[in-house]
């Protein structure tokens, strides 16, 4: 395993590569870090090049002075892939990771094979009522300003339309769970934006699909890459 820090602007981005071969590389969600992502470094560093970020402010990555968003999140994550020298990106990105891993086929296409993009949203509201309640209760009862910030994200991004979707033209797998905190309309509304992608909705799975149901989402993940090696 192999393990550093990339100076991103004002902040310090770690990240881990696992594993030899074709890149593979995760993107996790609002709050986590790489850690996320065991079943799948266990399952697919013996093939791949397993790359793991911490979104800045997330994990070992440190906050800098910029008041956090998903393109400056996106463009620290464009940084480390160019600093490690990856071309022929398979790009995963869970939830909030999802949103990035969709700006970064805007911002450098060229470097990218394939995306996956699980649990994504293109605004607060495609999340289901329930979780938009949740996260607006610990936003306003948390005092930790960091906290506070990461929440902001949810609360007020992304803010992506379904033209700039139809920019993207690289072979894409959208997925959620049928219990998912993203409406399943909105899920579907991505998938049918980005020309030609393959859409999977997992039975008896929630948002955290890639954790709670691994085995099945790893199953869908490499059948999906491999059909394009």
């Amino acid at each position: 395993m192999k393990s550093g820090y990339i100076t991103c602007s004002d902040a310090k981005i770690y990240y881990e590569v696992h594993g030899d071969g074709e890149p593979l590389v995760f993107l996790h969600g609002n709050g986590e870090e790489m850690g996320y992502f065991s079943p799948q470094i266990k399952a697919f560093s013996k093939e791949y090049k397993v790359v793991l970020i911490d979104s800045r402010g997330h994990g070992k990555s440190s906050y800098g002075k910029r008041k956090l968003s998903l393109d400056l999140m996106s463009n620290d994550v464009v940084k480390v892939l160019n600093e490690l020298e990856l071309d022929n990106v398979n790009l995963v990105g869970f939830s909030d990771g999802g949103n990035i891993a969709l700006n970064i086929a805007l911002i450098v296409p060229e470097i990218l094979k394939t995306i996956t993009i699980i649990g994504a949203n293109l605004k607060p509201k495609d999340l289901i009522i329930k979780e938009r309640i949740a996260i607006f209760f610990e936003h306003m009862l948390t005092f930790n300003k960091k906290k506070r910030e990461i929440l902001d994200l949810m609360i007020h991004e992304p803010n992506m339309s379904t033209e700039s979707l139809k920019k993207i033209n690289i072979p894409a797998l959208v997925v959620a769970g049928e219990r998912d905190a993203i409406k399943e309309k909105s899920t579907r509304l991505i998938a049918n934006s980005i020309r030609g992608s393959e859409l999977q909705i997992v039975k008896n799975s929630d948002h955290f699909l890639t954790s709670n149901n691994s085995e099945v989402f790893n199953t869908i993940l490499i059948e999906f890459i491999r059909s394009y090696q």
